[in-house]
């Protein structure tokens, strides 16, 4: 059931084929944006990790990342 013009009408096949398309594709871009999110943890503790091995000291390391 959707409302058009202010009256509420059944939804056609079409309807609610593109509904279960954008629903698919909102699923998918979620799933991506946690892929990325993910990504970016793991490189950023594998550099970290990396500017010790060098060396560096928390704060040093703090320094150059930009945190606190």
């Amino acid at each position: 059931m959707k409302y058009l013009n202010g009256e509420l009408v059944e939804e056609t096949d079409n309807d609610k084929t593109w509904l279960v398309k954008l629903r698919a594709e909102h699923k998918k871009i979620k799933e991506d944006e946690a892929k990325i999110i993910e990504t970016k943890a793991k490189n950023k503790a594998s550099a970290i990790n990396k500017l010790k091995v060098l060396g560096l000291s928390d704060d040093e390391i703090s320094a150059m990342i930009g945190e606190s």
